[in-house]
């Protein structure tokens, strides 16, 4: 074989090699860009709210100290879900965040960055309420899942 068709063999190899790489670019993209429209419509879906959660500030704590003011209120918390559906504002087994409509949130979430042991949730707080039981008494905070934004 001379330098010349070797050349040209050089050239169809990688023209080759070219489309395959071409061609997996757009079926990963094609499979790709509705996950990522319907994510896009999700966020832009809850995006009033999660702004409206961020002004109110609403902490675990000052929804327990003025239920009235809390009732209703988007929120946005850490929270870490434990076993049994139990779930926990910013993972601590103290503090439980009872969640109503549970089904709806995912059972796996990355716990990355900042955030080692929960991740951001936005939810509306439903009730809060308290529980006696002879010499027991609690107060009982429930939530409605939104997304994690």
């Amino acid at each position: 074989m001379n330098g010349h068709a070797r050349n040209i063999l050089a050239l169809l190899c990688a023209a080759l090699l070219a489309a395959a790489l071409l061609g997996a670019l757009v079926i990963w993209t094609l499979n790709l860009a509705p996950s990522f429209r319907a994510r896009r419509a999700a966020n832009a879906a809850i995006a009033g709210r999660l702004k409206e959660a961020k002004a109110l500030g609403l902490t675990y704590e000052s929804a327990l100290a003025a239920p009235e003011k809390a009732l209703g209120k988007p929120a946005l918390w850490c929270l870490r879900r434990g076993d049994l559906d139990r779930t926990y504002y910013n993972g601590e087994e103290g503090k439980p965040v009872y969640i109503k409509n549970s089904g709806r949130m995912p059972s796996t979430v990355n716990y990355t960055g900042k955030h080692q042991n929960c991740a951001d949730a936005l939810l509306t707080i439903a009730t809060v309420s308290a529980v006696s039981y002879g010499s027991f008494s609690a107060v009982r905070l429930e939530a409605d899942f939104i997304a994690y934004p």
